[in-house]
């Protein structure tokens, strides 16, 4: 080999070496996160853990600039079915109109879309704080539906937001096929009820599958729905909606349009707009 073609080799090796530790870094990187339990979302709509805003009752969806944000993955699922004298039931209420995800008269003045997901603090506390015990002096949901609801003012939506992986939507796709049998807002209290639940286990699918059961649904077209996916891309319409609305956090309302973040303005939010 020339001196000249043995230069050439060298360059070549030069060359490759950035290229060669880029790859051993990437790895180590990889290793990394997963053995912390981080992934990169696939996708940039998903956000990571949650920060209280000063008013106490949102949580706040932070995205890294620049990059897919980063995601906190939810403990791994406890296997293991409980039982239906375990869980903790909701409120029973007859909603007026209920159809799928909405509630109240068509008629109404005002229309409140609710932003929230499983894994919000504050989402609980609004939607089921009065069960629970935990709502202290936080508005509620039994709130809005006994002032505004119930009395024709207000038609109400909920629109599911998930922070976890889209492959983990089953308590959202869960809720969207009791909605078909008009059980939609009863399952959703269920999961946010039982999701904390010592004594079942945690939100696996057997436990998913036990809240249709106790809630007397027809569980061959509950499973049906739920092991098809049914809602999968509905649930993924939800987010891309509520993006694109602004969110911030969680809860947000959209009160006829316009979007709030935390449950503190809902009530004179909806008390502006019936004045108009």
């Amino acid at each position: 080999m020339s001196k000249y073609e043995n230069h050439a080799e060298q360059n070549r090796f030069y060359r490759a070496v950035p290229w060669i530790l880029g790859i051993l870094v990437g790895m180590l990187l990889s290793i990394g996160l997963i053995a912390t339990g981080v992934v990169i979302a696939p996708r940039v709509n998903q956000y990571i853990a949650s920060s209280n805003t000063t008013d106490g009752t949102v949580d706040a969806a932070v995205q890294i600039p620049g990059q897919a944000p980063a995601v906190v993955q939810p403990a791994a699922a406890v296997t293991g079915k409980g039982q239906i004298s375990e869980l903790i039931f909701p409120l029973i209420l007859e909603r007026p109109n209920e159809q799928g995800n909405t509630m109240g008269y068509d008629d109404a003045p005002v229309l409140v879309e609710a932003i929230s997901n499983f894994q919000c603090i504050h989402c609980t506390t609004f939607t089921v704080g009065d069960v629970l015990g935990t709502a202290g002096n936080k508005v509620t949901e039994t709130d809005i539906f006994t002032d505004y609801i119930a009395t024709g003012k207000v038609k109400f939506r909920y629109i599911t937001y998930s922070w976890s992986p889209e492959e983990q939507f089953a308590p959202e796709e869960g809720a969207y096929c009791a909605g078909d049998q008009n059980k939609f807002f009863e399952y959703r209290d269920m999961v946010f009820l039982n999701k904390d639940n010592a004594k079942i286990g945690g939100l696996n699918k057997d436990n998913l599958v036990l809240f249709a059961e106790a809630l007397n649904l027809d569980m061959t077209a509950f499973n049906d729905c739920f092991n098809s996916h049914k809602y999968f891309y509905k649930v993924d319409e939800d987010m891309t909606y509520a993006r694109n609305a602004g969110l911030t956090g969680t809860p947000s309302f959209i009160v006829n349009g316009q979007l709030f973040a935390g449950s503190g303005q809902l009530i004179s939010s909806i008390e502006s707009e019936l004045s108009k």
